[in-house]
């Protein structure tokens, strides 16, 4: 009988007088009218289209396929674009439940914002987009936090000489990397096995008859 936009400045002229007497007045605002997605969800063209509550009415739905980059770290605001369906302006975004910045409607399929800094842990976080017509989407499984990358203070150790082929794998099996070092001007080739603090202790060496000029690693 009326369409959406008739629909909603009748809604907003109700939220001013009051919703009874609105109800009273115009009845084809009730729950139960046919013609009120809420009463008939078939009349929205699903997953197209969903019903919004407030309005009572079918609007186009909300979608979020991708956003990227799909990580930041720690502690960091980031530039992302996210890529869906039926975006329109002045939308709102939520990331892990903190609010993005310069939330930017760029067309119906893309987006851009920034996130907020955060430090939620390693798990996917929650996207959570609201349309100005109160319609809401949640996506979750497609952004996640990351901490900074930490290194191990490093560690020394003696080579035999001047080392001219280095190999490295787990010779004892004890699932640290280990080292086979050939020296230039020697005929040895020195083995150091990788300890659990990331040093490397000595364990012999190899001698041939004469200096290597290569070394391939195998299971004999």
């Amino acid at each position: 009988m009326f369409g959406p936009t008739f629909r909603r400045s009748l809604l907003l002229f109700c939220a001013l007088v009051g919703n009874a007497s609105c109800e009273a007045l115009f009845g084809g605002l009730s729950q139960d009218n046919p013609e009120s997605c809420v009463a008939n969800a078939a009349l929205c063209r699903s997953p197209e289209e969903i019903c919004n509550a407030a309005t009572r009415s079918c609007e186009p739905a909300l979608r979020i396929d991708s956003i990227s980059p799909a990580a930041a770290p720690f502690d960091t605001e980031l530039k992302v674009t996210l890529t869906g369906k039926n975006f329109v302006p002045n939308l709102a975004l939520s990331i892990a439940g903190v609010p993005a910045k310069d939330v930017t409607f760029i067309s119906e399929s893309q987006l851009s914002a920034i996130t907020p800094a955060s430090h939620v842990g390693k798990h996917p976080v929650t996207l959570d987009l609201v349309a100005p017509s109160t319609q809401r989407y949640q996506r979750e499984g497609l952004f996640h936090y990351f901490p900074w990358p930490t290194f191990a203070t490093p560690t020394t150790t003696v080579s035999p000489g001047t080392f001219k082929v280095l190999r490295s794998a787990d010779f004892d099996r004890d699932g640290r990397p280990d080292v086979a070092m050939a020296a230039d001007n020697t005929s040895p080739v020195a083995i150091f096995l990788g300890q659990a603090d990331g040093s490397l202790l000595p364990a012999g060496k190899v001698s041939f008859a004469s200096r290597p000029f290569g070394m391939a690693l195998g299971d004999a």
